[in-house]
């Protein structure tokens, strides 16, 4: 397994656009902003970026925290932890493997934090690509107009129970074309790009996923970000 991580808490200046990537495929941006958040908050960068490569899949995620960065990053840690079995699960057993990690998130958290996250997940799998959403954190594939889930009121660290999710609302499946590319972001970017319908054009035509992940975030940076930036770009292979 290799996987690389980019957490907020790095990159607490305004500014400044963090990048890595797989030298087979992947990348990650993210950033603080472009401008101060408006609205309250605990941690000036609470958004965290993850991707996983397998030998037989990939898995990608993106969380964005509030009320600190805590939740953010745990969800992050124990989605690496369990990277394998979101990755060979499907149907059902990838929904339970979804409300597994959300109890386990809330019950790991300090008692009496107030810290949550929104998350979203992409399992690939041969052409599988499994999908979960939290929150308002969004999931794109190419040439595909609008977030292929859209947003819902569940967050990661909630004390709402985990087996009252509903799937429809925060679950999708679909079968992913060879080295078509999908992206998973903050609500910064979707908030702060002037016009989020290009996401899916800019995923069918970037010449890498790295010149994807920053063409996406420098656009929300350009349109003035005043909250934190994250993307996930993959068009790897999963074959098996």
């Amino acid at each position: 397994m290799r996987a690389i991580a980019l957490l907020g808490r790095h990159w607490p200046e305004l500014g400044p656009l963090a990048l890595v990537e797989l030298e087979d495929g992947g990348a990650l941006a993210l950033s603080r902003g472009a401008k101060p958040k408006t609205y309250a908050h605990k941690d000036p960068n609470e958004d965290a970026a993850l991707l996983v490569r397998l030998p037989v899949g990939a898995l990608l995620a993106i969380a964005d925290g509030f009320n600190g960065f805590d939740a953010a990053e745990l969800v992050i840690e124990r989605v690496r932890a369990g990277a394998e079995r979101f990755v060979m699960s499907s149907g059902e057993a990838f929904c339970a493997h979804v409300r597994d990690l959300l109890d386990d998130v809330r019950t790991r958290l300090p008692r009496g934090s107030e810290s949550r996250s929104c998350l979203v997940l992409a399992a690939l799998h041969g052409t599988r690509c499994e999908l979960a959403s939290f929150g308002d954190a969004f999931a794109f594939r190419a040439r595909s107009p609008l977030p292929l889930i859209p947003q819902n009121a569940m967050l990661v660290g909630s004390e709402r129970g985990a087996r009252e999710i509903d799937p429809a609302r925060s679950k999708l499946r679909y079968q992913r074309a060879p080295s078509e590319r999908i992206a998973l972001v903050s609500d910064g970017v979707i908030n702060f790009m002037l016009d989020p319908s290009e996401i899916p054009d800019l995923l069918a035509t970037a010449a890498s996923d790295l010149e994807c992940a920053r063409t996406i975030a420098l656009a929300a940076l350009r349109g003035g970000a005043g909250d934190n930036v994250a993307v996930a770009a993959f068009a790897g292979d999963t074959g098996l």
